[in-house]
């Protein structure tokens, strides 16, 4: 029973969202359900972004790379340069810390560029605002809601996969450090999950003060599916995971949001089942 209940609930809702996903894909071009996937992707190409590296660009994203890394070069130290050019004497966790000091900055000079190649348009009227909007940078979600379109995210996504296929080797350190970093701060203090992790205890208290007087048949089907449920929250967690370390950074607000899908999990093992009905 527990791995019908399992294998039905798998093929309506992950054999919907593959339905989706490929419907996506022949639509626009993108396997996925995030929109910006590839301006996302690009704060973490610019990172590895270098005079080597435009080199070996098709002549078409050689432009846009320049405007970016010439705008980076102007940026407030130490964002002016490379993260990997001023932590290679730290320990690896601080290194990925100091990927995520970069990730903002160089996110929003590679969505400006891009905006300003193909649409002419730039957030602010001072030339040396939009060297670093960040600075100023209140009005950067009206104009990115305004202007960043299909178009500029399929630019920002061609740009992007061109430096880290060449960047494969340190990306894919940055995948696995990542991973980690964001495990190690999902589990923090700031996390809510911690919350949901102490009404957990409290919950199974009480089922070992009342489970002994349960029905035992009854007893046994719930908890066979409270199991199936957590394996269903704990695979949508690991699904908004992934993609959270690959396309952007696990920044704490990011990873509460995606620890939501844990929530019923834990509501519903908390709560004792007092509707079942007692032994005899």
């Amino acid at each position: 029973r527990g791995r019908w209940v399992f294998v039905r609930f798998a093929l309506s809702t992950g054999l919907a969202l593959f339905l989706f996903c490929l419907l996506r894909w022949t639509m626009v071009g993108q396997f996925g359900v995030a929109s910006m996937g590839g301006g996302y992707l690009s704060g973490h190409a610019v990172h590895y972004l270098n005079e080597d590296n435009i080199r070996y660009l098709p002549e078409d994203l050689k432009k846009l790379a320049t405007e970016i890394l010439r705008r980076k070069r102007r940026l407030s130290p130490p964002n002016h340069l490379s993260p990997f050019e001023w932590i290679k004497d730290l320990p690896q966790h601080e290194k990925i810390r100091m990927q995520a000091m970069a990730f903002g900055p160089d996110l929003i000079t590679a969505w400006t560029v891009a905006i300003k190649q193909l649409k002419g348009v730039e957030p602010f009227h001072d030339p040396k605002e939009n060297i670093d909007p960040m600075k100023y940078g209140r009005p950067l979600s009206w104009f990115h809601a305004l202007y960043y379109d299909h178009e500029t995210d399929r630019l920002l996504m061609r740009f992007s996969k061109e430096v880290l296929i060449r960047e494969w080797k340190r990306f894919g350190r940055w995948l696995v450090g990542g991973t980690f970093y964001g495990m190690r701060v999902f589990i923090s203090t700031r996390a809510l999950w911690l919350i949901w992790l102490g009404l957990l205890g409290i919950g199974k208290l009480f089922y070992l003060l009342f489970a002994q007087n349960l029905d035992y048949d009854r007893l046994k089907r719930w908890n066979q599916d409270l199991g199936i449920l957590t394996m269903v929250g704990a695979s949508l967690f690991v699904v908004g995971f992934i993609p959270t370390v690959v396309f952007n950074f696990p920044f704490p607000r990011l990873l509460d949001l995606i620890g939501i899908y844990l929530l019923p999990v834990f509501v519903c093992a908390t709560l004792p089942p007092f509707w079942l009905k007692k032994q005899g």
